[in-house]
């Protein structure tokens, strides 16, 4: 019965990428655990030979880590064809050996994941890690092909039901003890954001006595390393003044002026699933200055003093493509000036701002163990 089978094992190398689909309904992928069906195959009585379709696709690229080094990205993957496939019977040692042939080329989809995957990182030059990936191919391929040799002979036996059980058993400890590498998609230690809104800064103190609140646009950046945030929050509002001051010149009561605070931070970030929360703390710089000046206008209120907050920041949508990842965000922060410390008219500055923004973050594909 044995003899009735012929093997085809097509090896696509370089021209299948991982974002190719097949049809559904007319192919399986290979996993551990798939079992193939009588109604997978076309059975045919009388014909002379069964035909098991196994194509192992395979494609491999190099992820650059650093200037120097890279490590190989690999997919292999066995699938199997139902249309082209035919059972010379319906009996189950026909089934049983179609199986096994499935599993070969699922083993050997693993074994050059696994030994891709052992080659740890790589410098110098790249033609030479083709090389490394080729013979990688080449002696995965052929340990396979001697194995599936070795099955053909001995199911010549005559015991074929207890050389199918052996052969059961040897198949399934060699999928066991070859793990799954699979490739994981890993966000950069850095990570580079903008964003844009409104605000407005609540006075206090004497400040409120000279100054109504200002309330204008928002704009920061930020720049993450791991947990950590980076930020440059610069808040441009627009207000009054409440009664006359002088300061570097006349302030009359009712002048149209411009309020800048500028605040430049350290935070820590705590994230669940899309919801992301960032106390932190800085300097802050709130200017005063005359919103229509003349040549030579040097009147402005400058203060610098410490100042807290926190940031509330949600993802509503995010862009994945294979380097980069790009998260757009919408979020609220609340930050206080204990005081100002503007000379003559400081007091304690509540800033609240609305904004939505986007970062972008760098991905590198790794290959890993699966769980």
């Amino acid at each position: 019965m044995f003899k009735k089978f012929t093997l085809s094992f097509l090896v696509l190398c370089f021209f299948i990428t991982h974002n190719q689909t097949y049809a559904q309904s007319d192919t399986i992928r290979w996993s551990l655990g798939k079992h193939l069906k009588l109604g997978d195959f076309s059975v045919e009585q009388g014909i002379k030979s069964g035909y098991v379709d196994v194509m192992l696709h395979y494609s491999y690229a190099f992820q650059q880590i650093s200037f120097v080094r890279y490590v190989p990205i690999v997919e292999a993957e066995a699938v199997f064809s139902k249309k082209r496939s035919r059972l010379p019977d319906t009996l189950v040692t026909s089934l049983r050996y179609a199986q096994l042939l499935f599993d070969l080329s699922g083993y050997e989809s693993r074994l050059i994941k696994v030994r891709a995957f052992k080659l740890g990182e790589l410098s110098g030059n790249v033609n030479a890690a083709k090389t490394q990936m080729d013979k990688i191919f080449f002696e995965s391929s052929q340990e396979v092909s001697e194995l599936r040799k070795k099955l053909e002979r001995d199911m010549l036996a005559e015991n074929r039901n207890q050389m199918l059980k052996v052969w059961e058993n040897k198949v399934a400890e060699l999928l066991i003890s070859t793990p799954e590498v699979g490739i994981e998609d890993r966000v950069g230690k850095w990570q580079i954001g903008i964003y844009a809104g409104i605000g407005t800064s609540f006075f206090n103190g004497d400040t409120k006595k000279f100054f109504k609140n200002a309330t204008g646009l928002n704009f920061g950046m930020e720049a993450d390393v791991k947990r950590s945030r980076f930020a440059l929050d610069l808040l441009l509002g627009f207000n009054k003044t409440k009664i006359g001051l002088e300061k570097d010149g006349e302030w009359p009561s009712g002048m149209k002026t411009t309020f800048a605070g500028i605040e430049l931070s350290y935070g820590y970030k705590f994230q669940k699933n899309k919801w992301l929360l960032v106390p932190y703390a800085g300097l802050g710089l709130n200017e005063f200055a005359p919103r229509k000046t003349q040549e030579g206008d040097k009147r402005d209120i400058v203060g610098y003093s410490p100042m807290i907050g926190i940031e509330v920041n949600r993802d509503f949508k995010n862009l994945n493509d294979p380097d980069e990842k790009v998260r757009f965000f919408y979020k609220c922060k609340l930050s206080l000036n204990p005081s100002n410390l503007i000379r003559d008219y400081g007091g304690t500055q509540v800033n609240l701002k609305f904004a939505v923004g986007f970062d972008v973050s760098r991905v590198r594909k790794m290959l890993v163990y699966k769980n």
